[in-house]
């Protein structure tokens, strides 16, 4: 038997979609700092000869992002339980790394869980598109 809620929701994790047009605290732009310890740890992984979602948050670190990472973990937890992070620059990774960067810093943010029916950790995260 479900449980019905019985006292109003308050606090950041009552959001309206007309609220979030009007304020954009919950966008997180990365640093060019924050990017560099991305991909210092892309490359470890790499080197390691791993790819996502074979590795855990010991095979992708980022002990310099750990105030950052509180920061999320702290948003999503005890926040809008939601934010949207930008400023990778993603054109510059292939698939691969770009998958590897998603889940490295995924695994310092929580446990994953599937993301559909078919069991997949992690979708497809880039499309189509072209590098130069």
């Amino acid at each position: 038997m479900q449980s019905i809620l019985k006292e109003k929701i308050q606090g950041p994790v009552a959001w309206k979609g007309i609220d979030l047009a009007k304020d954009d605290s919950w966008i997180y732009y990365l640093s060019e700092k924050t990017i560099v310890n991305l991909e210092s740890a892309l490359f470890y992984v790499k080197q390691k000869g791993l790819k996502a979602p074979d590795f855990n948050k010991e095979d992708f670190p980022i002990p310099n992002l750990s105030d950052e990472i509180a920061y999320f973990i702290n948003e999503l937890e005890n926040g809008r339980g939601f934010l949207l992070i930008r400023g990778l620059p993603i054109e510059k990774y292939t698939d691969e790394e770009a998958s590897i960067i998603y889940w490295g810093l995924g695994v310092h943010l929580g446990i994953p869980v599937t993301q559909n029916a078919k069991g997949d950790l992690l979708g497809a995260c880039c499309g189509p598109r072209t590098r130069h």
